[in-house]
């Protein structure tokens, strides 16, 4: 019998008599989830530089949470924004911008949006979330000069009922 498939079989065997009803041996080792209110969560910001073993700036990442700056009513505001740098922006060129609303009382998320610019090309993100579903979209452009021309579009619209990630949903 070739190594190869003498190795696949003894996996194949491995995975087949795991026993499947008893937990995994790590899953002691994390915090249980707590649903339902969650404490205030105090403005913070987080400057990242990214480079190639510390020699060469490669890029940057700024993660903003609660900043008074960017307040929306009813929402919990969290911002970032990054780049390619110097070498790093001549071989890759990106730019990404992130806004995220969470609820914050219950830390649960309400929308999601993005800008991503990669090498010529933009991509929007956005995700709506609604108590009966979520509606996420997703548009590119390819970027000519002055003129954006619309490259193309996805959308999809989830139902959340019956979803274990939103322990609300009467279905659970």
């Amino acid at each position: 019998m070739h190594p190869l498939t003498r190795a696949a079989a003894v996996l194949s065997f491995a995975c087949l008599t795991a026993r499947a009803d008893e937990p995994p041996a790590w899953q002691e080792m994390l915090t249980p989830a707590v649903f339902g209110p969650q404490p205030k969560l105090a403005p913070c910001r987080l400057d990242y530089r990214v480079s190639w073993k510390g020699l060469l700036d490669a890029g940057s990442v700024r993660l903003e949470f609660g900043n008074p700056e960017n307040t929306r009513p009813g929402a919990y505001v969290i911002t970032s924004a990054s780049e390619s740098l110097g070498a790093a922006a001549a071989l890759y060129t990106y730019k990404h911008w992130f806004w995220s609303e969470l609820d914050p009382a219950s830390l649960w998320p309400k929308r999601f949006h993005s800008i991503e610019d990669v090498s010529g090309k933009r991509v929007l993100h956005t995700i709506d979330y609604h108590p009966a579903n979520v509606h996420c979209s997703q548009t590119g452009f390819r970027r000519s000069s002055n003129r954006r021309i619309r490259h193309w579009s996805w959308c999809c619209a989830a139902c959340r009922a019956g979803s274990r990630s939103h322990p609300s949903c009467p279905s659970d």
